[in-house]
């Protein structure tokens, strides 16, 4: 049993070499699945990690990398293609206005396209702000009012939307 872990945690430490092999596994289990190309790995690992995150990527092409998208990784085109069929929560399930709230990060909207998603939610009837959030960074916001943040930060009894930072997004300004 690993020191100063509970049993259950001590199994994934087994030892330095099961920790590497954890590691790898991992690593390229999201390197296949998520689709991601040489570019993303910079993009997404830290300067640490990056010496081992290029022979991970080197066994996961080996492999098999599934993409399914020349341009966005799997991840962004899951987000996409469920913002294509987005439809109003309003009116379609009655959802109640004061909690419904859709925050895409930053970054991530950035490579689907702020201008696409900012007309998306206006189609959907939801404004769009630039809002801070609180461990995500820069977000974008699709809200019907203001007032839905500062709900869904009561309901959740912490903030998790910082609402006096919300400016509402600008059609062409990017992340």
């Amino acid at each position: 049993m690993g020191t100063g872990l509970g049993r259950e945690a001590s199994r994934y430490f087994q030892g330095i070499t099961g920790f590497v092999k954890r590691t790898l596994r991992t690593s390229l289990d999201l390197i296949r699945g998520l689709g991601l190309k040489p570019i993303d790995l910079v993009k997404h690992f830290n300067k640490n990690l990056l010496a081992l995150a290029f022979p991970a990527y080197i066994i996961a092409v080996l492999q098999g990398v599934y993409r399914y998208d020349k341009f966005l990784n799997n991840y962004e085109l899951n987000l996409y293609s469920s913002l294509k069929k987005l439809k109003d929560p309003v009116k379609e399930i009655k959802a109640d206005e004061q909690y419904v709230v859709l925050a895409i990060p930053c970054k991530l909207a950035y490579h689907i396209g702020v201008s696409w998603i900012d007309r998306r939610l206006r189609a959907i009837g939801l404004r769009p702000y630039r809002c801070r959030q609180m461990n995500w960074g820069e977000s974008i916001v699709g809200v019907r009012s203001l007032n839905a943040l500062e709900a869904i930060n009561s309901y959740l009894h912490f903030n998790l939307f910082e609402a006096q930072s919300c400016r509402p997004l600008e059609a062409a300004e990017e992340c």
